[in-house]
């Protein structure tokens, strides 16, 4: 992925001076510039036109896969999204040899308060 950051921050750099050109300048030149700009960013969509199409395929194939992954697991997911305050304050997942998944809560994080008119959690012991 870094190596689209470059040709976009040569663009930035390369169409500066075309924005900041004086405009008694002869057209000639501002046209060059002009056209030099738009065949650099036809050269950029050229390249990205792969990385875009295979995205867009990548999209269409997982789609209805996420899509009942919603259905199925959004309600819950939107749940106990809800009980987390602070993302930074967990650790990463860690998934059991059983198969549970347990996200703990970092030692030097603030008490947790539970959101209102619910009861507070209940420690599990491993």
């Amino acid at each position: 992925m870094k190596q689209f950051y470059a040709p976009i921050f040569a663009l930035a750099l390369c169409s500066a001076p075309v924005f900041a050109q004086d405009t008694t300048e002869d057209s000639e030149g501002f046209d060059l510039m002009e056209k030099g700009v738009q065949l650099f960013m036809q050269g950029i969509f050229n390249e990205l036109e792969p990385t875009m199409n295979e995205f867009q395929e990548l999209v269409e194939e997982a789609g209805p896969q996420l899509r009942a992954l919603l259905l199925e697991m959004g309600p819950s997911l939107v749940e106990a999204l809800n009980q987390i305050d602070d993302f930074s304050y967990y650790e990463k997942p860690q998934v059991l040899p059983n198969g549970d998944i347990v996200i703990r809560r970092e030692k030097d994080a603030p008490a947790y308060v539970p959101p209102e008119g619910e009861a507070p959690p209940t420690d599990i012991e491993l």
